[in-house]
């Protein structure tokens, strides 16, 4: 079904026959047809006594109707970029920083920004001229053959003879034969052509074709578009809720933390270039790639509009207007109901600039003050989904250890960001200490907005949005988070409160679950409070109770009370993406990946034929980049690697080495009897065992590295100490495993921040873009123009036999000193070259009485852009010293300058040579071994690892492939993306299946009983690959033209099929 690209129009998990439990009754049908479901349900109002469930199914078949034509979206690939800057900088308004900012001049600002875009953006790219009957498959031959047949048809109509009618469906029969060959041509072109970046708009239609969504008439009554929208509008934008704002009015607040409200120009930039560049643009056309391209001429600008906007606490008015796409949320079974909606916002884009930098604000005060709960994950830096989940799978196994049972429930906010009460937002701002000017600019930003909804090709009139945070904003996350934290502070002493932005969380643990239901009704009560005071309603239908035990005697029928709702207990429970089930097997969620990686497969199947397809790199990133991380997500969580005597661990590698089989088959093109192994060489992909270890791995190393405050810490210690048996959970049996990997004392622990966002960089730094050679050049230009009193430094950094060492060069002074930095394992060459720079920094606040300046010249231009710009990354620990260094040095001597710059390496600069030679012979010296291991280093030796334990599996394995396996060592043969990157698609299957010894020979298909007879037609011996390349007679001329080619030394299977130079030639033949 998959492969003709149908699917179930019934939602996920529908009944049909109730006796077995089970869905026998399908409906199936494309994109298309699920965009024309108006309701796809069980008729329950139509039982007519059978024992399966009557389908109700209803369609829109009535065309689209149209509504007012929309303009033109622009065409940016013909714009004239030069004139654009040109004409931008002419209609710039004029920065005057002397006059006080007032609101008014904030929104003039704003106004002339945005007017002065808009106009060079019209005076300089045409808009695109769009018909909705544009197809790309359209020929001229076509509307000839269609002229043809509709003249065929008016002249069987006119005279009505046999003769006539057999000319027109003729002509008619060939007009839509070439329009289906036209439509098969330019699909097979399209996706034949794809590369590097269009290959995702392939994996776009592979995901789901683009249509338009039609909303049908709404609650059986809102039949036209205005009464849609008056619909949809009270769903999405209602009325500020009713809440118990008692509290407010007298309420004290903490004294606020202390913050730097300078907006600084690097801030602007940051939040430029985090802004995704094909983004769908906001009311007034202006997308985010010409903020991006046109950074230079508007920097300025926009950071004197954030600073007059942070000054004044007001965010700009005509920021505040949206555009509300109305979408479907996928697999709901009625479509005339509001809520099977979902609306998106698209801001303007100056504005989500100025949002950008007041979330980064936001989101530092909170992680450096500890201004939220521990618990609460989601929108925030270094928090992922994996470890609210991990944290809960050992808060079950720990309670099983102590013999208890563990409770769960889980509940959703009903709209929980279009009902966000304003007054008490900030209310809740302000309890959790963040400044005043922030929560004014807060209000600022939520008050008077305004949106139109985009729907059936139709947008609205303006409607006012009195209540609600605007989905898609930056702002968005961090602000919800800190709605609803109060909910987290409820749980106390041996009670779990979880929480990802509005998925909440309680869990307790008790002997018996009745006790635990107990218990869990008192938080509930508790969180009723917090839903009155903050006018926000409970999902009913969403509330989910689990009770967690392996004790078959144990009663597990206990429910809950939430005033009048009664929670009864499920047996399985859906959270942040994971079915956990009652005895943590995961059955489900495994069912569930594998069947959506199936479909998956079979799609990428449809795009991957023996004689046409996407080039090889493109279809093995497919799998790398789309397929493998939807199958491995939170793989922590229900994978357990080594433990393959269980019996849920090998069936997940099974199911999932089937899968992945698919994807490969599609890669290579290899038949279905060619074993996985042989295609796991082929393809260069690991086999999900070793996947999956590495992933786990490289998972449990990020946790490991985490600030040492974050909760994940906690129980990865308990783990080392009481991780074993009985109730071994995920994290016991990785230490149990993996020892080496899971040392948290002696990793790096990598903060939030590590410098706040208004900080500057106060060094002065140099990467040309320029060519090695002239690099080397305009350098020794520059050492000549350096003054004398100035300090020059070169540093290195270099990895030898395993060892890694840091070296500085100083030719004036003539000093060198090295440093030895780590073994491969816990230090990599990027580690050395940032220690090189420490050790350059520190030397010039040695010398800082003897010099005025230092010029440090390094080859590494990412250990440049790390001091310049520090992240989340490894070796922050080393940057933060580097900065903290220049920090004392420019307190000691302020005006004095520290230049970074860029040189080649290996370009005969004589003091880039003296420091590499002497950061390897510090590399060999092993002494003062570092106590701090790298994430980095450690995430490259869990890869290190993972792959020779695959390549050893390979090489001593005998149960099949065994004469690739033979192939494979013969040395200058290769392999994988090496040995097919460069290959059309039909000689890569070609390839692939000579390799593997499964293609259309007689020795294969006879071993199969396609064919009667092995031998070769020539009638010397059987057709096998050896007798196909080197021996049959038929084959004589064309393989002395090859041996002419590639000499007799070429002429063996193992090179034929395995050195890339030889390959193209042995393609031809």
């Amino acid at each position: 079904m998959s492969q003709i690209r149908l699917k179930p129009m019934l939602p996920l998990g529908t009944i049909t026959f109730p006796r077995a439990k089970t869905a026998i009754d399908l409906v199936w049908g494309n994109e298309y047809v699920e965009q024309r479901i108006i309701k796809c349900r069980i008729a329950s109002n139509c039982d007519h006594g059978s024992d399966h469930h009557p389908i109700e199914t209803i369609l829109n078949l009535r065309p689209n109707p149209h509504g007012p034509e929309a303009q033109q979206p622009y065409n940016y690939t013909k714009t004239d970029w030069k004139a654009f800057e040109q004409k931008l900088e002419n209609y710039l308004p004029f920065l005057n920083h002397l006059t006080q900012p007032t609101i008014d001049t904030v929104n003039q600002l704003a106004s002339d920004i945005s007017a002065a875009i808009r106009r060079a953006t019209a005076e300089t790219t045409p808009r695109a001229d769009i018909c909705p009957f544009s197809k790309r498959w359209w020929r001229k031959e076509l509307s000839d053959l269609r002229k043809q047949a509709q003249r065929a048809r008016k002249r069987f109509n006119r005279y009505g003879t046999q003769e006539l009618e057999g000319e027109w469906k003729e002509h008619r029969t060939r007009y839509k034969r070439k329009m289906d060959e036209s439509k098969r041509d330019t699909w097979q072109k399209f996706v034949s052509e794809a590369d590097d970046r269009s290959i995702w708009k392939v994996n776009k239609y592979l995901n789901s074709t683009p249509t338009n969504t039609y909303i049908p008439t709404l609650e059986g009554e809102a039949a036209t578009n205005k009464q849609k929208m008056s619909t949809l509008s009270r769903t999405f934008f209602p009325p500020p809720p009713p809440a118990d704002l008692s509290d407010i009015p007298n309420a004290n607040y903490p004294k606020p933390v202390e913050t730097n409200l300078n907006i600084t120009i690097t801030q602007v930039t940051r939040a430029i270039n985090k802004l995704a560049p094909n983004k769908a643009p906001g009311p007034d056309e202006i997308p985010n790639h010409i903020l991006k391209r046109c950074l230079t001429t508007l920097q300025h600008h926009i950071l004197a509009l954030a600073q007059q906007s942070m000054m004044t606490g007001h965010f700009p008015q005509s920021f505040k207007e949206t555009i509300t796409l109305i979408l479907r949320k996928p697999n709901k079974p009625n479509y005339t109901k509001p809520n099977a909606y979902r609306p998106i916002a698209l801001e303007i884009t100056l504005g989500k600039v100025l949002e950008r930098v007041m979330a980064e604000y936001i989101s530092y005060l909170c992680e450096t003050h500890n201004l939220l709960p521990k618990h609460h994950f989601g929108g925030r830096p270094g928090r992922t989904t994996e470890d609210a989940m991990l944290i809960l799978s050992e808060s079950i196994h720990q309670a099983w250890k102590e013999g208890n049972v563990y409770s769960a429930v889980l509940m959703d906010v009903a709209g929980a960001f279009n009902n966000v009460h304003h007054e008490r937002l900030i209310h809740n701002i302000r309890k959790r200490k963040i400044p005043k000017e922030i929560t004014n600019w807060v209000l600022s930003f939520l008050s008077y907005r305004e949106t139109r909804m985009r729907f059936n090709g139709i947008t609205t009139d303006t409607i006012s949005t009195p209540t609600g945070i605007p989905q898609g904003s930056p702002l968005s996350p961090i602000l919800y988070v800190l709605y609803n934290s109060d909910l987290l502070d409820v749980p106390k002493k041996r009670q779990l409160g979880l929480g990802f932005i509005d998925d909440i969380l309680y869990g307790v643990q008790n002997k018996t679950a009745m006790t635990n239901a107990s218990e869990l009704e008192q938080l509930l009560t508790k969180a009723e409070k917090w839903r009155q005071r903050h006018g926000a309603q409970f999902e009913k239908s969403k509330y989910v109770l689990i009770h967690f035990t392996r004790n078959r005697t144990a009663q597990v029928e206990a429910t809950v009370m939430v005033g009048r709702t009664t929670i009864h207990p499920s047996t399985e429970a859906k959270y942040l993406g994971v079915t956990f089930d009652q005895k943590l097997k995961i059955r489900t969620h495994i069912e569930q990946i594998v069947a959506k990686a199936t479909k998956y497969a079979l799609a990428v199947a449809g795009i991957a034929k023996s004689r046409w397809g996407p080039e090889f790199k493109c279809l093995r990133r497919l799998f790398t980049a789309v397929a493998a991380p939807r199958m491995d997500y939170a793989a922590i969580i229900w994978h357990r690697p080594k433990d393959t005597q269980t019996a849920p661990t090998t069936s997940q590698l099974q199911a999932l080495s089937s899968v992945q089989g698919r994807i490969m088959w599609a890669i290579t093109g290899c038949f279905r009897t060619t074993a996985i192994t042989a295609m796991e060489h082929e393809t260069a992909l690991a086999p999900p065992k070793w996947r999956l270890t590495d992933k786990i791995l490289q998972t449990i190393t990020r946790m490991a590295t985490t600030e040492t405050n974050h909760p994940i810490q906690a129980w990865i210690k308990r783990a080392l100490k009481h991780g074993g048996p009985p109730h071994m959970s995920n994290l016991g049996n990785l230490v149990k495993q993996y020892p080496q990997y899971i040392q948290p004392d002696k990793m790096e622990h990598i903060s939030a921040s590590i410098r706040p966002p208004w900080w500057t960089p106060t060094i002065s730094s140099v990467i040309s873009a320029a060519s090695k050679d002239e690099t080397t050049k305009a350098h020794r230009q520059r050492l000549r123009q350096i003054p004398a009193q100035d300090l020059i430094i070169y540093t290195d950094g270099s990895g030898h036999n395993g060892h890694t060492g840091a070296a500085i060069y100083s030719p004036k002074t003539r000093d060198t000193k090295g440093e030895y930095v780590g073994t491969s394992d816990t230090h990599n060459v990027y580690a050395a070259e940032l220690t090189a720079i420490q050790m350059a920094v520190n030397f010039f606040e040695e010398k800082i009485n003897e010099h005025n300046d230092t010029y440090i010249f390094t080859d590494n231009q990412s250990a440049i852009q790390a001091v310049e710009s520090p992240k989340r990354q490894s070796g922050q620990y080393i940057i933060k010293e580097i900065l903290d260094a220049i920090d004392r040095i420019h307190k000691v001597k302020p005006t004095c300058t520290i230049h970074i710059e860029w040189v080649p390496g290996h370009m005969n600069i004589e003091g880039n040579e003296q420091a590499d030679q002497a950061a390897k012979a510090a590399a060999m010296s092993n002494t003062n071994p570092p106590t701090i291991k790298m994430k980095s280093a450690q995430n490259r030796s869990i890869q290190s690892m993972t792959n020779t334990q695959w390549e050893t599996e390979w090489k001593t394995g005998k149960e099949n492939a065994k004469r690739l396996r033979a192939m494979s060592q013969y040395p200058g043969t290769t392999t994988g993306p090496k040995l097919y990157g460069e290959l059309q698609r039909k000689h890569v299957v070609w390839i692939a299946r000579l390799r593997t010894g499964h293609c259309h020979l007689n020795e294969y298909l006879h071993r199969f009983n396609i064919i009667e007879t092995p031998e070769c037609e020539c009638g010397a011996e059987k057709e096998t690959v050896d007798h196909y390349l080197l021996n049959c007679e038929l084959y004589d001329k064309e393989r002395d033209e090859l041996r002419r080619k590639v000499g007799v030394q070429g002429m063996r299977s193992s090179m034929l099929l395995g050195d890339t130079q030889l390959i193209q030639s042995k393609s031809k033949l």
